[in-house]
């Protein structure tokens, strides 16, 4: 009875420990991110966990940029996955920028933008070949121009 006993408690402490590291890691790649972006001013992080799909999952998240300022967006992927994260910026009505070159097949860890109209901006992040990823995009603010 004792070692089932301690069985079980071996199990819940594994159980805790998983859920603790994942949590870390995720706040590991936002520590990553910060070091990525330099000297710019923080703004928000975007979050994408991801599982493999066909077609590969989208996550899609909304906010506001002012214009005549600069942006950066920090881009740091887990290594324990294989995903690489590829985020596109749609204002209203196009493809802005990306973090990704087709025509090179280049990944990039910062992309700066610079912003000449306020308003709403869809942020479209998804792991290439629709491998499971996990993620953190960070958006900071270089500098007004």
């Amino acid at each position: 009875m004792k070692k089932l006993g301690l069985i079980t408690l071996l199990i819940t402490i594994l159980f805790c420990f998983n859920g603790i590291a994942k949590a870390q890691s995720i706040e590991d790649l936002v520590e990553m991110c910060r070091v990525v972006a330099g000297d710019a001013s923080y703004i928000r992080d975007f979050k994408a966990q991801l599982d493999e799909g066909n077609p590969a999952p989208i996550k899609n998240q909304p906010f506001i940029l002012a214009r005549n300022t600069e942006y950066v967006f920090s881009i740091c992927s887990s290594r324990e996955l294989e995903g690489e994260l590829i985020i596109e910026l749609f204002d209203t009505s196009r493809l802005v920028t990306t973090n990704y070159s087709i025509s090179t097949s280049k990944y990039y860890d910062r992309i700066t933008f610079k912003c000449s109209t306020s308003g709403p901006y869809r942020l479209k992040m998804y792991f290439k070949d629709g491998k499971a990823g996990s993620a953190v995009v960070m958006l900071s603010m270089l500098k007004r121009v």
